[in-house]
């Protein structure tokens, strides 16, 4: 049975299966650079799975990412597969082209997918802060690039432990902070004090 379920694309019966099976299996990355590597290549799964479903023109809801563009006629793409956008949602299109995005929407037999929304993708990843620097922090053995619009909760020390959503810059091995919080501080042991002798 989970053989077969590796196999289901959506709207399969065991397609839940699969996705629960992928997601216990991240849940157990405490890396954060192999958390983000990992949920990058489930991303591509995604993506061929949405592929496969055009080739044999299934009509299903999914839900996929990639990089979003226009090709050289005009025609919307994410990571190669055609995207129909309604002209409510042509503007939000436009400002994210170029930007690896969240889409969900369902597949059509015409061999495209009508997007119903799109948004930034953001990878949401736990780990400990183990360096400071000017433009962001090492986080594990993965650098996260702080901007300008970076949310800061907390009080950032070294050893602190952080959740924090990071984006993926398009052709670029660049991570951006999107947001970050401090979970919990490391904790600065207390003096002693050492008792005065008292004399006689």
């Amino acid at each position: 049975l989970a053989i077969s379920s590796t196999q289901a694309l959506p709207g399969d019966g065991l397609y839940p299966m699969k996705l629960a099976a992928e997601q216990a299996s991240l849940s157990i990355i405490d890396d954060p650079a192999a958390r983000l590597q990992s949920e990058e290549n489930l991303d591509q799964k995604r993506v061929v799975e949405v592929q496969k479903m055009l080739v044999q023109s299934r009509e299903n809801q999914v839900a996929f990412a990639g990089i979003l563009k226009k090709d050289t006629t005009g025609k919307w793409l994410a990571n190669e597969v055609p995207l129909s956008i309604d002209e409510n949602l042509l503007a939000e299109a436009s400002s994210l082209t170029g930007i690896y995005v969240e889409i969900s929407g369902h597949t059509e037999q015409d061999g495209h997918v009508h997007v119903e929304t799109l948004s930034p993708r953001l990878f949401k990843i736990k780990g400990v802060i183990n360096e400071i620097k000017s433009n962001g922090w090492m986080i594990g053995k993965l650098f996260v690039q702080r901007t300008s619009e970076t949310s800061l909760t907390g009080e950032l020390l070294v050893g602190s432990r952080v959740s924090i959503e990071i984006a993926r810059i398009a052709n670029s091995d660049d991570v951006l902070a999107f947001s970050l919080t401090v979970l919990d501080s490391p904790v600065t042991p207390s003096a002693t004090v050492t008792p005065t002798p008292q004399y006689d």
